[in-house]
């Protein structure tokens, strides 16, 4: 039988967060990596022996060099068979999120509730099984993050050489803005856990876009105009619920992009497409839906003669595994 005691439960976290040349957000939540003294994660623990959690919602904190908690547990390796699921949530400063952990699940599950509406944020998940057999048993836990969420901007280029075009505004109808999203300690064959989104609830109500900024963040951004013959990228990300562009709301209420603007010069132009017609740019197939941890920017072309026509640009959200070593050392050991 392995003895008791074998060293504290140390963490590693550091880069599963990178997003390369993160861009502004409404609410500063996409993420460029934990390199802020103060950024927490929460972490969910039990063994598989025990009836009660070892860690329990803790937080987790990096204070710029290392990561550390409160009342250091210790590796408690009683039997051969014997393992610890960690599951962890992201604390993003300033947020009052209130992760459900379900300690008596089997298998052991961590969610967390999601309204786009309302208060925005980089909604990440963790979750690994550390086992005695592992010959790493008493290595750091290395937390490998997964973006919950999919972020869509758009950008707007005139296509006129003789009339500008101010955009007045543009937001998202009949989309899902609301859901439970989870991690679970039920690992595939490459030992990742399954995340999974439920209790999903779709909205006519305009969503995203300018409908859910305020003036503060609006300034300067939107209503804007764009020269001839010229692109303007919105630099705010809507961080939404991964969904189908296929779901509806009765008959016909298919998700839809709104886009208000106007030609110096001319009458207001208002534009609603569909996004399951959509396609995506340099090809003529359309998405069928927001995935998780994927960045989505329409490109609407607007000419004043002829309309708004829209494509998208699909982009990965940096997914890095959480290597760089930022070591928990309990009082009784050193470098």
């Amino acid at each position: 039988m392995p003895a008791g005691g074998d060293g504290a439960i140390r963490f590693s976290a550091g880069p599963a967060l990178t997003v390369q040349e993160a861009p502004a957000t409404k609410f500063g939540a996409m993420k460029e990596g934990f390199t802020t003294a103060g950024e927490t994660v929460r972490v969910y623990t039990r063994r598989n022996t025990d009836g009660s959690p070892v860690f329990n919602g803790d937080a987790v904190t990096w204070d710029g060099s290392a990561w550390s908690y409160d009342n250091i547990r210790y590796w408690n390796w009683t039997s051969s068979s014997d393992y610890y699921d960690f599951l962890a949530v992201y604390q993003p400063a300033g947020m009052a999120i209130s992760p459900t952990f379900d300690n008596a699940a089997i298998p052991l599950r961590l969610s967390a509730s999601y309204n786009a509406a309302a208060a925005q944020y980089d909604l990440m998940l963790a979750g690994t099984r550390r086992k005695y057999e592992d010959e790493n048993h008493l290595s750091p836990v290395s937390l490998e993050f997964r973006h919950m969420l999919s972020a869509v901007t758009f950008k707007l280029t005139n296509l006129s050489n003789a009339t500008q075009v101010r955009l007045d505004g543009y937001h998202f109808e009949n989309i899902v803005t609301q859901g439970t999203a989870s991690v679970s300690a039920d690992y595939d064959s490459e030992g990742n856990p399954a995340f999974a989104w439920s209790e999903t609830s779709r909205q006519a109500t305009p969503t995203g876009g300018s409908v859910s900024a305020s003036a503060a963040e609006l300034s300067g951004r939107i209503p804007w105009t764009v020269g001839t013959n010229r692109t303007k990228t919105v630099d705010l990300y809507d961080l939404m619920i991964p969904q189908s562009h296929e779901g509806k709301i009765g008959a016909d209420g298919y998700p839809v992009l709104v886009v208000d603007y106007t030609p110096i010069g001319f009458s207001p132009g208002h534009a609603e497409i569909l996004l399951k017609d959509i396609p995506v740019t340099g090809g003529t197939t359309p998405i069928t839906g927001w995935e998780a941890g994927t960045k989505y920017c329409y490109e609407i072309n607007i000419d004043p003669d002829a309309g708004a026509k829209v494509r998208v640009i699909v982009m990965p959200w940096d997914d890095v595994q959480a290597e760089t070593p930022g070591l928990l050392l309990p009082p009784d050991l050193t470098l």
